[in-house]
């Protein structure tokens, strides 16, 4: 049952598969010993039946066996190799910090390369082989950083679980390590300075972007006119559930149905003037007749070019997003109803500040000192 959720709500089930097949050869190795042999033969008997079940539950989809082929599709779309979660993870092997993703991935290799040598010295092959291999895996790929830190919870600890429970100091050197753990976490967080951090809380965005809530309602409920260029710090995701399939998005995280040129382009946009020809290409390629600026921070310094523009005419800004419609003579209408004043302005009150005047509000950033 759960393949089939799988199947049906994301294209990375082959993973799952593949782990039958690793566990499948973790009991195989365990046949290898006499005094083991009888229980691998009991746990892949009651265990087979299930087990090979999963590969025709995932033919219980829309697709049947042309699910095979979107799987095939997405590793191979030219974007997949620069996506970060294809790319290879850079151990941080001088820090413990748990914020950090690395960081922590750093210990839960330590504990597998602690359970790989004591697999080998137990002669648990199988167990050894299976960390190993998902280990690697992830270390290549950070796709499969989660699926290795499962193998270590459940094979590693398996592995260490006799060994740990014959020994009377292991609870309180696991205690301690919990303590240890739990107290640089805790250092982590109340020593960690982020100066951006109170900033970018006063300008409403937070750490992470945050989503265009406002700005989508406004184009579905203003009608205003498609095809919509999204650009800016949040992706096309949000734009797709919210505003789709009416709008169409330019870009989102997908690896598909993009190509290598659109993916690329937001950056090239995002830095150049709406006079620069990548954007009189981008136009006139797609009929762009809106832009819609997602941003955190002082990415909205980037607007003025289009806030003093002859072709792009401000409709709506607040504090995470701005769309300009493009003026030409089916706009004319709109752009007299809803145009605003998108000028930047600065000016000094015990310390710099600088607004941009939106609909309805300023985004205000106060003592940026």
């Amino acid at each position: 049952m759960l393949m089939v959720v799988w199947t049906n709500a994301h294209l990375g089930f082959p993973a799952g598969l593949a782990v039958i097949i690793g566990y499948t050869g973790v009991e195989a190795l365990e046949l290898i010993w006499p005094d083991r042999r009888r229980a691998a033969v009991y746990r892949l008997r009651r265990a087979w039946p299930w087990l090979l079940l999963c590969f025709p539950a995932t033919l219980l989809n829309p697709f049947g066996w042309w699910i095979y082929t979107g799987v095939f599709r997405q590793l191979t779309a030219p974007l997949t190799p620069l996506q970060i979660e294809w790319q290879p993870i850079r151990l941080a092997w001088l820090t413990l910090s748990l914020r950090d993703a690395n960081g922590a991935f750093t210990l839960t290799l330590l504990a597998g390369a602690t359970a790989i040598v004591i697999g080998l010295g137990r002669r648990r092959l199988g167990a050894a082989a299976f960390l190993i291999a998902l280990a690697a895996a992830a270390l290549r790929h950070y796709r499969f950083e989660a699926m290795s830190a499962i193998a270590v919870v459940i094979v590693g600890g398996a592995v260490l679980a006799p060994v740990l429970s014959r020994k009377v100091w292991t609870t309180g050197a696991v205690f301690g390590a919990m303590v240890a753990l739990a107290c640089i976490r805790s250092y982590d967080l109340v020593t960690d300075q982020y100066p951006y951090y109170a900033l970018a809380t006063d300008f409403g965005a937070g750490l992470s972007p945050a989503f265009p809530e406002r700005a989508d309602a406004f184009i579905e409920r203003e009608g205003i006119a498609a095809p919509i260029l999204n650009v800016g710090a949040v992706g096309g995701g949000y734009f797709v559930w919210r505003l789709g399939p009416k709008y169409l998005d330019y870009i989102d995280g997908r690896g598909l149905p993009f190509s290598m040129e659109v993916s690329l382009s937001p950056g090239e946009l995002l830095s150049a003037p709406p006079t620069a020809p990548v954007w009189r290409r981008t136009v006139e390629r797609y009929g762009v007749n809106t832009v819609l600026f997602t941003f955190v921070g002082f990415e909205f310094l980037l607007l003025q070019p289009f806030c003093t523009s002859d072709e792009w005419v401000p409709v709506y800004l607040d504090q995470t997003a701005a769309v300009f419609v493009r003026l030409r003579p089916e706009s004319e209408d709109l752009v007299r109803r809803l145009r605003i004043n998108c000028a930047i302005t600065y000016r000094s009150s015990g310390g710099t500040r600088s607004a941009i005047v939106g609909t309805g509000s300023a985004i205000d950033l106060r003592d940026q000192r």
